[in-house]
């Protein structure tokens, strides 16, 4: 009885979509059509004013059936493709984490960070590999600090994407996961997201990558880095106008100091 229910109601839904599809078609077929005879009879310069629209259901599902209902009919369905592709992708790529095995813990940076006002100064590529540089400051506020945050050697994926509100929700879903309400620094070191699984389909090695890399996310003002590697970045650290306690400088060595992985 559950199951006759539900397809009715399944039926009904699709009915009403079909109709309001072929209703809206109609419209639209009118539309273009009133152009067309307007624009034969001068258009602006003619003194013809295009017809108007009508509402009448049976004048639009007549109308949907013509060539310009048609073309109008498949405009719909090309935008509702786009749509419904864009959709699809945002969730396989930056929708929410729907993986069981999402793991998600915090990525462990300076201390001496302030509060807020970071921001991402760009990246570059040196002897160290890639480098991730981090600041705060601005025309009315002096910098405190500099942060390069270094992946070295080869890395498997990067991305560098504005922040949207699909990205807030990404980072809200993270840091919850992760056991905090608002980090001092959006940084996070996460396993089975939507992009780690992504990449993981890339490559042949997947089952290697899957064992050892990490998907890092770091975010500050309006934009997000990623970085897909199977070897943890390092910190460097420079401090403006503060001085650090020695075996803070031996965690997080300044940022002109190259350094050898062991």
């Amino acid at each position: 009885m559950k199951n006759k229910k539900k397809i009715a109601i399944i039926a009904a839904a699709c009915l009403i979509g079909c109709a309001a599809v072929l209703y809206l078609s109609g419209m639209l077929g009118q539309l273009l059509s009133n152009y067309a005879e307007w624009t034969e009879n001068g258009g602006m310069s003619g003194q013809a004013q295009m017809r108007p629209v009508d509402w009448n259901p049976l004048t639009a599902f007549g109308y949907a059936f013509t060539r310009s209902g048609l073309q109008a009919l498949l405009g719909i369905l090309l935008l509702g493709g786009g749509i419904f592709a864009i959709v699809k992708l945002h969730d396989k790529f930056d929708g929410k984490e729907r993986d069981p095995r999402l793991e998600v813990e915090l990525l462990p940076l300076s201390p001496h960070l302030p509060e807020s006002g970071h921001y991402f100064d760009g990246l570059h590529f040196d002897e160290r590999g890639l480098v991730l540089v981090f600041r705060d400051g601005d025309n009315l506020h002096p910098r405190t600090y500099e942060m390069q945050v270094v992946f070295s050697g080869a890395f498997d994926g990067l991305r560098v994407t504005p922040l949207s509100v699909f990205q807030d929700d990404k980072l809200m879903l993270l840091a919850e996961k992760a056991g905090v309400s608002r980090p001092k620094f959006w940084a996070f070191s996460c396993r089975y997201t939507n992009y780690f699984n992504w990449c993981l389909q890339q490559f042949l090695d997947g089952e290697e990558l899957e064992a050892h890399g990490r998907h890092y996310v770091l975010a500050a003002t309006d934009q997000m880095v990623e970085v897909f590697s199977t070897q943890p970045p390092r910190v460097f650290f420079a401090a403006f106008g503060m001085e650090l306690p020695e075996a803070e400088e031996q965690a997080y060595p300044s940022c002109n100091i190259l350094y050898e992985l062991p």
